[in-house]
């Protein structure tokens, strides 16, 4: 029986290797990016809340709708990579606010 030496075994491997280290080099980038879009998301909900907010202590009630905050309080909405949920139940109470990001190619 011939004995590899120990130099084919490490070229053998090698590729094996590689992959996985790409692997989990591409999982972990993926993984920041939605996590930054989820921070940039909790963020953008944060400052429709501080509109929504404002419009109540002027006005004395929640505007109706997002259209409403930006005729009149000069929010300016990213409709081209987030998507806007606003649900009011009455205009005495804050309004459920959710911002998506609309990623591309999924």
């Amino acid at each position: 029986m011939r004995m590899k030496k120990p130099y084919q075994k490490a070229i053998a491997i090698a590729p094996v290797a590689i992959f996985l280290s790409l692997t989990i080099l591409l999982a972990r980038v993926d993984a920041g990016k939605v996590r930054d879009l989820y921070d940039r998301s909790e963020q953008l909900e944060g400052v429709i809340r501080k509109y929504a907010v404002a419009c109540y202590a002027q006005e004395g009630s929640y505007p109706a709708d997002l259209a409403y905050l930006s005729e009149n309080y000069g929010l300016i909405l990213d409709t081209e990579h987030y998507v806007y949920f606003y649900e009011i139940f009455a205009s005495n109470v804050m309004p459920d606010i959710q911002v998506v990001s609309i990623v591309e190619g999924r």
